[in-house]
């Protein structure tokens, strides 16, 4: 049936699963929770090499809440969500590749990156990511920014294109959404997820999309907009990697609930995971 979906990686992943478990739940379930027990050790390498030495122990804790995180509870448990714990996996693998400097370790990173987003739609965010690793984190000299950027450039528009060969539209949801309603729904999500990542209470699988009012959608931009300036500033007055990161997770923060905007004013709801 017509869909936006075009996720061939996460499709591949059941038939694999169905051939070396069989057509049983358990085996579904297990690979998914294996993907998430991948994604918990990709993560910690990764806060390993972005870390000062001294932060083992930070970026053991991290790694361990993000582990047991009640909001991705659904994304591991449920068989349908495989898209998730997988693209995740391979989005942090992106990541920990993308410090490579090596050409292989270039073309690694760029194919986990597109096999992420060929997962699912919402790792788009991933070439953003690795180009903000490269300038606020690994602070490449410019020139090398740009020339790795360009190839990040060239995941995004194979994947489009890659799309348009198999004709699932790619801006078909963002056109119908609008810059506007897009805004709104930003703001739903930052006022509704925001504090369930730090206080997981009313956690349900599916939020149904109440229009924010103007006040709430004025207040959210307000706050994303004062608190980015005032990273900015920090970060080009100070220039330390403390400054850099912060700005690093803060954009992360920003960026990751982007794709999703695009969700609730056309489905009406949108899910905790």
């Amino acid at each position: 049936e017509p869909s936006s979906y075009y996720r061939p990686v996460t499709q591949v992943s059941y038939l694999v699963s169905r051939l070396l478990g069989g057509n049983v739940a358990a085996s579904y379930h297990a690979w998914s929770v294996a993907f998430h027990a991948l994604s918990v050790v990709l993560l910690f390498a990764w806060l390993r090499k972005v870390l000062p030495k001294a932060n083992l122990a930070l970026a053991a804790l991290v790694a361990a809440w993000f582990a047991t995180l009640p909001i991705g509870s659904e994304a591991v448990v449920w068989i349908a969500a495989r898209c998730d714990p997988l693209g995740v996996a391979l989005a942090l693998g992106a990541l920990l590749l993308n410090r490579s400097l090596s050409m292989r370790g270039l073309a690694g990173s760029r194919l986990l990156a597109m096999a992420s987003v060929l997962c699912k739609e919402t790792f788009i965010l991933v070439p953003f990511l690795m180009a903000l690793d490269d300038y606020l984190l690994q602070a490449l000299p410019r020139a090398l920014v740009l020339r790795r950027g360009g190839s990040l450039v060239l995941v995004v528009l194979a994947y489009l294109v890659l799309r348009r060969i198999v004709g699932v539209p790619a801006a078909g949801p963002a056109l119908a959404v609008g810059a506007f309603g897009a805004a709104r729904a930003y703001a739903f999500l930052l006022a509704t997820f925001a504090p369930l990542v730090v206080m997981p209470l009313g956690l349900d699988l599916v939020h149904v999309y109440q229009v924010p009012g103007a006040g709430v959608v004025v207040g959210c931009w307000g706050v994303v907009l004062v608190m980015t300036a005032a990273l900015v500033v920090w970060t080009v007055k100070d220039g330390g990697q403390r400054s850099r990161a912060v700005l690093f997770g803060w954009l992360f923060f920003l960026g990751a609930l982007a794709p999703v905007a695009l969700l609730p004013p056309s489905q009406r709801y949108v899910g905790d995971r």
